[in-house]
Order: structure tokens, then sequence, then C-alpha cells
């Protein structure tokens, strides 16, 4: 179904956040969605791709980067673009 944890990631977060009709949310919250989905990604696998891989905002450390996510605040994300994207 999906090809990696980063396109599950988005997909289930997409999905949540459409439910939720607010585009932001904390690393347990996606963590929580992702079980829910039955994802068969392991917690530090998801938090990583959320916390830096994935996030448009912080340091750049590790590669691949994509930019699907942004840091708003002190654990609050939200998904970079949604609204351009989902609408």
């Amino acid at each position: 179904m999906y090809k990696n944890c980063r396109e599950e990631l988005l997909a289930v977060l997409t999905e949540y956040v459409k439910e939720k009709g607010e585009n932001e949310f904390t690393r347990a919250e996606a963590l929580a969605a992702m079980r829910r989905a039955g994802s068969k990604y392991k917690s530090g696998s998801v938090s990583a791709h959320l916390s830096y891989r994935c996030c448009a905002n912080v340091p750049r450390y590790y590669k691949p980067m994509y930019d699907d996510y942004e840091k708003i605040g002190d654990g609050l994300y939200r998904i970079k673009d949604y609204k351009e994207n989902n609408l």
C-alpha cells in the first residue's frame, strides 16, 4: 500500500488533521494516529521522520530530507502546505 514510512505518515496525518479540523498535532498524536492505522513502523522511526527527516525548519543532519512538516511550537507540528494541497 505505502512504499515507506514517510509516505504512510503523511497519508495518516493528512487524514488526522482533516478529522481534527485543525492542521496541528503533537508527536504523541502522530504516533497514536499511526498505531490506529495499523502501521508496521516502530515509534522511533515515526518520530524520526516527523522530527527531523521530513521537517522543513530543523537543522539538516540526515539525508534524504523532505519538507513535509513544520515545527510550530514546542512539540507541535503541522503539515506544510496543507491548505494548498488539500482544499
